[in-house]
């Protein structure tokens, strides 16, 4: 599993409540080039943003964003960013308020 692969995986379990995997999406963040982190609720939301920004000529990885599904609604919430020392943007629709 490539390191960016392993933040997202160690980011989603900890989102999930493996309160263990916090250290290690931070751990991996340090060494990744990433700059700012997109939370979204899920697969199909992360798909949709990184389409529609592919489709505006912006390329993520190479800003230094990774989109990461967060599995469901109940999983979106602000610690998850803050204790990875990433900023973040959080996308969720209304009723998925955290």
């Amino acid at each position: 599993m490539g390191e960016m692969a392993g933040f997202r995986s160690a980011v989603l379990q900890w989102s999930a409540g493996n309160a263990e995997e916090a250290a290690t999406a931070a751990d991996l963040a340090s060494g990744l080039p990433v700059t700012t982190v997109v939370l979204v609720e899920g697969v199909s939301d992360q798909v949709a943003v990184e389409t529609l920004c592919a489709r505006r000529g912006l390329d993520l990885p190479a800003e230094g964003i990774c989109v990461l599904p967060l599995g469901g609604a109940t999983n979106v919430h602000h610690g998850t960013a803050n204790a990875i020392f990433l900023p973040y943007v959080m996308v969720y629709s209304r009723k998925a308020t955290p």
